[in-house]
Protein backbone atom coordinates (compact mmCIF):
# COMPACT_ATOMS: atom_id res chain seq x y z
CA UNK A 1 0.00 0.00 0.00
CA UNK A 2 1.39 3.65 -0.49
CA UNK A 3 1.52 6.12 1.67
CA UNK A 4 -1.10 9.31 1.19
CA UNK A 5 2.51 11.34 1.58
CA UNK A 6 3.68 9.48 -1.49
CA UNK A 7 -0.01 9.51 -3.23
CA UNK A 8 0.51 13.29 -2.95
CA UNK A 9 3.84 13.46 -4.13
CA UNK A 10 3.27 10.94 -7.30
CA UNK A 11 -0.31 12.74 -8.56
CA UNK A 12 1.66 16.60 -7.79
CA UNK A 13 4.72 15.07 -10.11
CA UNK A 14 1.94 14.01 -12.93
CA UNK A 15 0.14 17.29 -12.68
CA UNK A 16 3.26 19.13 -12.88
CA UNK A 17 4.66 17.26 -15.81
CA UNK A 18 0.67 17.87 -17.47
CA UNK A 19 1.47 22.18 -16.55
CA UNK A 20 4.74 22.08 -18.26
CA UNK A 21 3.71 20.07 -21.57
CA UNK A 22 0.62 22.76 -22.06
CA UNK A 23 2.92 25.51 -20.95
CA UNK A 24 5.62 24.58 -23.66
CA UNK A 25 2.13 24.51 -26.48
CA UNK A 26 1.38 27.57 -25.51
CA UNK A 27 3.03 30.54 -23.74
CA UNK A 28 6.68 32.45 -24.01
CA UNK A 29 9.70 30.93 -25.77
CA UNK A 30 12.63 32.07 -27.58
CA UNK A 31 12.59 30.86 -31.28
CA UNK A 32 15.78 30.32 -33.57
CA UNK A 33 16.40 33.12 -35.98
CA UNK A 34 16.05 30.90 -38.97
CA UNK A 35 12.54 29.45 -38.05
CA UNK A 36 10.43 30.12 -41.01
CA UNK A 37 7.81 32.11 -39.48
CA UNK A 38 9.96 34.11 -38.28
CA UNK A 39 11.66 34.82 -41.29
CA UNK A 40 8.28 35.20 -42.61
CA UNK A 41 7.41 38.25 -40.07
CA UNK A 42 10.51 39.96 -40.77
CA UNK A 43 9.60 40.33 -44.47
CA UNK A 44 6.44 41.53 -43.67
CA UNK A 45 8.51 43.82 -41.19
CA UNK A 46 10.73 44.96 -43.75
CA UNK A 47 7.85 46.09 -45.96
CA UNK A 48 6.15 48.40 -42.58
CA UNK A 49 9.31 49.57 -41.34
CA UNK A 50 9.97 51.04 -44.49
CA UNK A 51 6.57 52.73 -45.05
CA UNK A 52 7.06 54.32 -41.34
CA UNK A 53 10.56 55.01 -41.50
CA UNK A 54 11.49 58.67 -43.06
CA UNK A 55 14.03 58.00 -45.31
CA UNK A 56 14.71 58.18 -48.60
CA UNK A 57 16.44 55.06 -49.17
CA UNK A 58 15.01 51.43 -48.16
CA UNK A 59 16.27 49.76 -45.57
CA UNK A 60 16.79 45.99 -45.86
CA UNK A 61 16.48 43.08 -43.21
CA UNK A 62 20.38 42.65 -43.19
CA UNK A 63 20.30 40.25 -39.74
CA UNK A 64 18.01 38.93 -37.32
CA UNK A 65 19.42 39.23 -33.92
CA UNK A 66 17.48 37.67 -31.21
CA UNK A 67 13.76 36.55 -32.05
CA UNK A 68 10.64 35.42 -29.19
CA UNK A 69 7.37 34.11 -29.61
CA UNK A 70 4.60 34.47 -27.72
CA UNK A 71 1.48 31.80 -28.37
CA UNK A 72 -1.58 31.43 -27.22
CA UNK A 73 -4.00 31.04 -30.32
CA UNK A 74 -2.71 34.10 -31.90
CA UNK A 75 1.06 34.73 -31.66
CA UNK A 76 3.38 37.95 -31.08
CA UNK A 77 6.55 38.21 -32.08
CA UNK A 78 9.25 40.23 -30.20
CA UNK A 79 12.11 39.91 -32.82
CA UNK A 80 15.79 42.20 -32.48
CA UNK A 81 16.64 43.11 -36.62
CA UNK A 82 19.38 44.87 -37.72
CA UNK A 83 18.26 47.24 -40.49
CA UNK A 84 20.53 48.27 -42.77
CA UNK A 85 20.06 51.09 -45.51
CA UNK A 86 20.33 50.08 -48.81
CA UNK A 87 21.39 51.26 -52.50
CA UNK A 88 18.01 51.81 -54.16
CA UNK A 89 15.84 54.75 -53.46
CA UNK A 90 11.47 53.99 -52.02
CA UNK A 91 10.07 52.36 -53.24
CA UNK A 92 12.19 49.63 -54.57
CA UNK A 93 11.82 49.57 -58.06
CA UNK A 94 11.63 45.58 -59.39
CA UNK A 95 14.08 45.38 -61.58
CA UNK A 96 16.40 47.14 -59.78
CA UNK A 97 19.00 45.12 -57.24
CA UNK A 98 19.05 46.57 -53.36
CA UNK A 99 22.12 46.19 -51.84
CA UNK A 100 23.65 46.82 -48.32
CA UNK A 101 26.66 48.64 -49.07
CA UNK A 102 29.72 47.66 -46.12
CA UNK A 103 29.27 51.76 -44.91
CA UNK A 104 25.52 51.24 -45.24
CA UNK A 105 23.63 53.28 -42.18
CA UNK A 106 22.41 50.50 -39.83
CA UNK A 107 19.78 50.37 -36.77
CA UNK A 108 19.37 47.70 -34.26
CA UNK A 109 15.17 47.78 -34.03
CA UNK A 110 13.06 45.49 -32.14
CA UNK A 111 10.09 44.71 -33.94
CA UNK A 112 6.49 43.93 -32.34
CA UNK A 113 3.97 41.60 -34.78
CA UNK A 114 0.56 40.37 -33.52
CA UNK A 115 0.11 37.58 -35.56
CA UNK A 116 -3.22 36.29 -36.37
CA UNK A 117 -4.10 32.47 -35.98
CA UNK A 118 -4.77 32.48 -39.81
CA UNK A 119 -1.49 34.37 -40.11
CA UNK A 120 -2.04 38.01 -41.01
CA UNK A 121 0.30 40.54 -39.51
CA UNK A 122 -2.77 42.72 -37.73
CA UNK A 123 -0.05 44.73 -35.92
CA UNK A 124 3.30 45.90 -36.46
CA UNK A 125 5.66 48.07 -33.80
CA UNK A 126 8.97 49.16 -33.75
CA UNK A 127 11.26 50.54 -31.30
CA UNK A 128 14.83 51.62 -31.87
CA UNK A 129 17.73 49.99 -29.41
CA UNK A 130 21.02 49.54 -28.78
Amino acid sequence: MIAASTMNALIFFALLCFVSAEALEEGFRVTPVDDTVIQAVVRVAEQLYNAEVNSKHYYIAKTILKAESYYYGDADYYIDVLFAEASCGKPPKPNVLCVVNDDSRQKKVRVNAHVSDDGEVETCTFKRIR
